[in-house]
């Protein structure tokens, strides 16, 4: 008997999106951060989501992602309670963004939504660089 072969699938247009702008956050924060830990200033590993990725409305939103080292990331995940202590004492503007937006609905997001959350940090990323001389 002849088999037919399985047809390989391609990503969906908003899966490539949303993989796009979530690489784009991750340099974004990089470049905001300067590679730096928010918490010790040592090298950073990541950018970390203060409300959950999950929340797609919130997930490309600077002001929503810190960087930090791989310590400090694990902290935060284990202990948000404190991590927001940490934020409201340290990085208040930080804290209190977070305050005002945790509770928003999450709210649909289109594929053009995400392209212009993705031409938004691309050119957010531009002045970045350009501020910090890379």
């Amino acid at each position: 008997m002849k088999q037919t072969p399985i047809a390989s699938r391609s990503p969906s247009r908003r899966a490539t999106l949303e993989r796009k702008a979530d690489q784009l956050i991750q340099d974004a924060c990089r470049l905001m951060y300067r590679g730096r830990c928010i918490k010790c200033l040592g090298e950073g590993h990541a950018g970390h989501h203060i409300v959950k990725r999950r929340n797609k409305d919130l997930r490309h939103k600077i002001m929503n992602v810190v960087y930090l080292c791989h310590e400090h990331h694990a902290w935060a995940e284990s202990d948000p309670a404190e991590f927001l202590d940490f934020l409201r004492l340290r990085w208040p503007a930080i804290y209190r963004w977070h305050i005002e937006h945790r509770s928003d609905p999450a709210q649909t997001i289109t594929c053009q939504m995400l392209q212009d959350n993705i031409d938004s940090l691309k050119q957010l990323i531009l002045r970045l660089a350009s501020e910090h001389g890379q």
